[in-house]
């Protein structure tokens, strides 16, 4: 029977690319019925590239699958069953895969169980080794599209939030779940996880879509560089968060670490090594 792979997120972390690699396996759907490439601009990070969720939605299909089914927090049942119901009319034996930002996963799975719908549920999280796609993600995030950007403490806050808290609410309810290095680098994983047929060639397009957003991993995580650019200096504090603050078990802890990285890396430049820069950060806080 042929399936509907719901691929439910939070904004801004490139799950639109998600959908598209599974999109991209033998068995499902790609025909192309609207432009693949849409374009975000922002006056801070300059143009995220992004994908168009309807590129291989036809327009019977977009009967359901409509802005609303996109875009809203919750997902009702009757909406559920029309999308199937649709989809199984369309003349195809292949899957389709399809973007939503539903963050009620847990009534999606109840829903799908008491009608019996051919419906995988897939949630996304940043994940732990999320740090080389910090531009990608601050591109989508803060842009004329989406949010205005305020000031760079509140925007590290929320971005190690997203790891600290919202990455395991996300976890809780799903079939799969999926950090973006399994999508953005692991690629390959994704199919071999969900048991379809791969895409033998896919990293070529993964390898065009993070050089189109600046994401292409090139730093020396090893030293601590104060004059980089913001994009890049996101990037060392994540990885110092999450390479180097594993011991942290309580939320509390991770985020006192995370401010105290944030204010070293503001300073004078005093330590260069990573490692000396993280032991120190540790040390102000009392917390190894």
């Amino acid at each position: 029977m042929k399936k509907v792979y719901l691929v439910c997120t939070r904004s801004a972390i490139t799950a639109s690319a998600l959908t598209y690699i599974i999109n991209q396996s033998p068995d499902f759907y790609k025909q192309i019925h609207n432009n693949l490439w849409l374009e975000e601009q922002s006056k801070y990070f300059g143009t995220a590239h992004i994908i168009n969720d309807w590129w291989n939605v036809s327009d019977q299909l977009k009967t359901v699958y409509n802005k609303d089914f996109r875009n809203d927090d919750e997902m009702e049942e009757q909406t559920l069953v029309d999308l199937c119901t649709v989809w199984n009319s369309i003349e195809t034996d292949k899957h389709i895969c399809l973007f939503t930002h539903a963050r009620n996963t847990a009534d999606i799975i109840k829903y799908r169980d008491r009608n019996s719908l051919p419906i995988v549920v897939i949630t996304t999280l940043m994940g732990e080794n999320s740090y080389p796609y910090i531009p990608a993600f601050l591109k989508r995030e803060y842009n004329d599209e989406m949010n205005d950007f305020e000031h760079w403490l509140s925007a590290w806050v929320y971005t190690y939030n997203q790891v600290i808290v919202q990455d395991i609410i996300w976890r809780e309810h799903c079939d799969f779940a999926f950090e973006m290095n399994d999508w953005l680098s692991n690629t390959q994983h994704i199919y071999g996880t969900l048991g379809i047929a791969p895409s033998e060639d896919i990293n070529l397009w993964v390898y065009q879509y993070l050089l189109s957003n600046n994401s292409i991993d090139e730093a020396a995580y090893d030293v601590v560089d104060y004059k980089t650019n913001e994009m890049d200096r996101f990037k060392q504090l994540m990885y110092m968060l999450t390479q180097h603050g594993k011991e942290f078990k309580m939320d509390q802890e991770r985020a006192m670490y995370a401010l105290m990285l944030y204010h070293m890396m503001g300073a004078d430049p005093v330590i260069h090594q990573t490692e000396d820069f993280v032991k120190e950060a540790k040390h102000r806080l009392g917390l190894s």
